[in-house]
């Protein structure tokens, strides 16, 4: 009985010694976002995650760049827009690993372009109205985690651009 009660105490402690171990986050990907800030971001769910960035460089114009990333850590989207003002800033409405929905300025109104996992783009618009949803900014609660991971910004301490990394719980 002293035996059984002996290897248990030493099998609960081996557990408490490497089980977080073997629970630590692994870094699965990571991508050059080459930006200065992260303005917004929204994952899929599925490990993938859509943002809008300030881009590095640029002109006297505030510009905006919309990224979308998938689950390996492929680029399936990018695009920079020059606005007159920074409240003219591009927002994310929907992500999924299959499409990208988001709403900029042009031309004196807020129209919305789908973007499909292949980067082909259709945008939606109506002469009489502006059409667009509510951003999911990080500062206000932007997603930056799922079932099956999270993502970390890292700023290098040699440059600028930010690094976008994709983290597993495993």
């Amino acid at each position: 009985m002293k035996t059984k009660y002996s290897r248990l105490l030493c099998m609960a402690s081996v557990l408490l010694w490497f089980g977080p171990m073997a629970f630590a986050a692994t870094e699965q990907w990571s991508v050059n976002l080459k930006s200065t800030r992260v303005c917004e971001s929204l994952t899929d769910g599925k490990g993938g995650i859509a943002l809008i960035t300030l881009p590095v460089g640029g002109s006297y114009l505030p510009r905006f760049q919309v990224m979308w990333i998938n689950a390996k850590g492929e680029i399936l989207y990018e695009k920079i827009y020059s606005v007159a003002n920074e409240m003219y800033m591009p927002g994310i409405l929907a992500v999924t690993k299959n499409s990208l929905v988001y709403f900029f300025y042009y031309d004196g109104k807020y129209s919305i372009v789908q973007v499909d996992d292949k980067g082909n783009t259709q945008t939606v618009s109506d002469p009489d109205y502006s059409i667009y949803g509510f951003k999911n900014q990080i500062e206000s609660g932007g997603q930056l985690s799922d079932k099956r991971g999270f993502f970390a910004f890292k700023q290098p301490t040699t440059a600028v651009a930010l690094l976008l990394s994709r983290y597993t719980y495993k």
